[in-house]
């Protein structure tokens, strides 16, 4: 076993997913490329401590619509 197909194998029993192998071998075969872009999500150190993108502040603003 792979440890790609361990990973797998523990992220779907943690979830209570059921799978059949031939549904595992193509998880463990993507993961580890699915994981690397996670990792870029996470890699960008200047947006560390910045607000996500999906926050939203609601101000009202009034423009002059002449």
């Amino acid at each position: 076993m792979s440890d790609a197909e361990t990973v797998v194998r523990t992220l779907l029993g943690e979830a209570r997913l059921p799978a059949s192998d031939e549904e595992i071998a193509v998880l463990a075969a993507v993961y580890p490329d699915f994981k690397a872009g996670v990792e870029m999500l996470y890699a960008v150190a200047e947006a560390r401590y910045e607000s996500p993108g999906l926050h939203f502040e609601v101000s009202p603003v009034f423009g002059d619509w002449g």
